[in-house]
């Protein structure tokens, strides 16, 4: 019977052992992946580099920085409707060390017409903001506060479309 339990708790080390193996290589061949993605990023090379993040995240899709970083090659080569969901990824994870993922997601919604939800998100930002501290972070927040009032010019543009000649 003292035998039998050695032997299974053998296995179950071993198991577990393998298992952390295994998330070891795993995250290795991630970062892997996210250094290849990065050299096409830092070269401009946007579309290239998302195939790279893509497959990081195919293979860990709570990677925070694979996330952020197809988001920011999504909004660099214009595709905003991608570059909103990605950047909403990163702004709702709160372990996430992304702040502006905090700024460009609701600017993502505003160009992508979400005025109403791109309010919300810029006031969050403006009060996430103030606690945190981040490169250029006065110049974000003003940069929130404009985007915020185009949001509500845009909303009152698209409810009186021919303005005074109603």
């Amino acid at each position: 019977m003292k035998a039998k339990r050695i032997v299974c708790t053998l296995i179950l080390i071993l198991l577990g052992l393998g298992f952390q193996t295994t998330q070891a290589q795993k995250r290795k061949e991630v970062r892997d992946i996210i250094m290849s993605g990065n050299e096409y990023f830092f070269t401009e090379q946007y579309s290239k580099a998302i195939e790279f993040y893509y497959r990081a995240l195919v293979l860990d899709s709570t990677n925070a920085y694979a996330n952020y970083h197809i988001a920011e090659c999504h909004r660099k080569i214009f595709n905003f409707r991608e570059a909103e969901f990605y950047y909403g990824v990163v702004a709702a994870d709160s372990k996430a060390d992304f702040p502006l993922s905090k700024f460009y997601y609701p600017l993502m919604q505003k160009l992508n017409g979400k005025f109403h939800e791109a309010i919300d998100n810029f006031d969050s930002f403006m009060i996430y903001a103030k606690e945190k501290n981040f490169e250029d972070k006065a110049a974000f927040i003003a940069k929130a506060e404009i985007e915020k009032k185009g949001c509500f010019l845009a909303i009152s543009q698209l409810e009186n479309p021919f303005g005074e000649y109603n």
